[in-house]
């Protein structure tokens, strides 16, 4: 995908960010409420992480005239974000349609699957075009989210590779 965005332009790439010490606090209160009630709180898509990287990233769009923003793969940063640049938002799961299949998507605190309920909304009222890999990420995201059934499309991202290497040698037995 970045090889085709260059492909029609100047592409700048703003890469990960944590924010310290709150991914710590967020992991560890994870950690002692999973091992001691075998509860989970999903702080990567919680309203205070939402909240710190939408805060991060909206400032670089700030910065200079965007023609559009590709957020590729985080829920929190597309929900977050604060711009008037469209927002072309992608991901290969709608969080709604994850929800107790993913292990880390189960369990949950009430107000933790609220939060991430809340956070995948967000992200994809707030784009432009929301692109998922897959027909049950999309088809989940409609269903949750009727009113942007038009701005949400399924597009398959296939493989990761330059050109198709050679196929291996037959084995014979």
């Amino acid at each position: 995908m970045l090889k085709a965005l260059e492909n029609c332009g100047q592409v700048e790439i703003y890469h990960s960010f944590t924010p310290q010490p709150l991914r710590f606090i967020c992991s560890a209160f994870n950690f002692f409420t999973l091992h001691l009630f075998k509860i989970r709180f999903d702080y990567r898509h919680s309203r205070i992480m939402r909240k710190s990287l939408g805060k991060y990233y909206s400032k670089y769009l700030e910065q200079k005239a965007y023609d559009f923003a590709v957020v590729s793969g985080s829920t929190s940063i597309a929900a977050g974000i604060k711009t008037n640049v469209p927002v072309i938002y992608i991901n290969d799961r709608s969080l709604e349609g994850a929800m107790n299949y993913h292990k880390v998507l189960t369990q949950l605190f009430g107000f933790s699957y609220r939060q991430s309920i809340e956070t995948d909304r967000l992200a994809i009222a707030k784009s432009a075009l929301t692109i998922f890999s897959s027909s049950w990420a999309a088809d989940a995201a409609i269903k949750n989210n009727p009113a942007k059934a038009s701005q949400i499309k399924m597009f398959p991202f296939g493989a990761n590779l330059e050109s198709i290497p050679p196929a291996p040698p037959v084995k014979s037995f």
